[in-house]
C-alpha cells in the first residue's frame, strides 16, 4: 500500500538495517498486519539478530514517551510522498506512546512465531513442518558437528565395504555430499577423499578395510 517491491543498495553502515526495521514497523502500524506474518529473511544470525533488535529498540523508544514516539512518527513518515502521506492520514492513527507500546508487546508475545530468521532457518522450518508433504519418510533434523562426523564415517565405511552394489555405493555417496551426486562421480569421489580430508580415514582405518575385504591392499600413502 505504502511502497511496493524495493530493493536497497547501499554499503556497510549506512542505514539498510534501519531502513528494513522501518519497512516491517510501517506494515504493522499502516497495515496492521501481524509481526508473525511478515517474513524477514537474511543471510546470517547476525543479521537476523540485528534487525529484530533494531525494531525492538525503536519500540521501546516511541512507547517510553511523548517525545519518543513523535521522533518514531518522523521517522515512520521520513521518505514518503504525498500522495503515500495522504493515505496515511486518512488511517486516523493514533501516534501516542500507548500505541508504540501495543505494538512492542504483539511483537514481544508472538516472538516464537515469527520469521525474522536466516534462509537456511526458515527453510529448515517448513521442512520440519511438512516432511511427509516433501516426500521424506521419517522427521528431518539438523545434525549437530559430532553426529555429523559421525554420520559421515559411516557412509564412508558403505561406501568402502566390499560386495556392496552401485546405488548402495551411491546412496552413501549422498550422504557424504550432503545430498548432490554429480554426474562425473569418480572424480567427484576422488575429490572428496584427497580434497575433503577423508584421505586421512582411509589412511587410518586401512588395516580394517584390509581385513574385511579379505585380501591384501597395496596403500600408496602419496596418491
Amino acid at each position: 500500500m505504502i511502497e511496493g517491491n524495493l530493493i536497497i543498495k547501499a554499503s556497510a553502515g549506512t542505514g539498510k538495517t534501519f531502513s528494513l526495521a522501518t519497512r516491517f514497523l510501517r506494515l504493522m502500524l499502516f497495515q496492521q498486519v501481524p509481526p508473525e506474518r511478515i517474513l524477514a529473511l537474511t543471510f546470517s544470525r547476525a543479521a537476523a539478530q540485528e534487525i529484530y533488535t533494531k525494531i525492538l529498540e525503536r519500540l521501546w523508544a516511541a512507547s517510553a514517551d511523548a517525545t519518543g514516539a513523535e521522533r518514531e512518527k518522523a521517522n515512520l513518515l521520513d521518505g514518503l510522498d504525498a500522495a503515500a502521506r495522504a493515505e496515511i492520514a486518512r488511517l486516523d492513527l493514533d501516534w501516542s506512546p500507548k500505541t508504540f507500546a501495543r505494538l512492542l508487546r504483539r511483537l514481544i508475545d508472538t516472538q516464537h512465531l515469527g520469521a525474522i530468521a536466516t534462509l537456511d532457518s526458515f527453510i529448515i522450518r517448513i521442512v520440519g513442518n511438512f516432511p511427509k508433504e516433501l516426500g521424506f519418510q521419517h522427521a528431518v533434523e539438523v545434525l549437530d558437528g559430532p553426529a555429523e562426523a559421525e554420520a559421515l564415517e559411516s557412509a564412508l565405511n558403505g561406501m568402502l565395504t566390499r560386495n556392496v552394489d552401485a546405488n548402495k555405493i551411491a546412496e552413501n555417496f549422498r550422504k557424504m555430499k550432503g545430498g548432490s551426486f554429480p554426474r562425473t562421480c569418480l572424480a567427484a569421489i576422488i575429490e572428496v577423499l584427497v580434497h575433503d580430508g577423508w584421505r586421512n580415514f582411509v589412511l587410518r582405518n586401512r588395516r580394517s578395510f584390509e581385513l574385511q575385504n579379505g585380501r591384501r591392499i597395496t596403500w600408496d600413502d602419496k596418491a
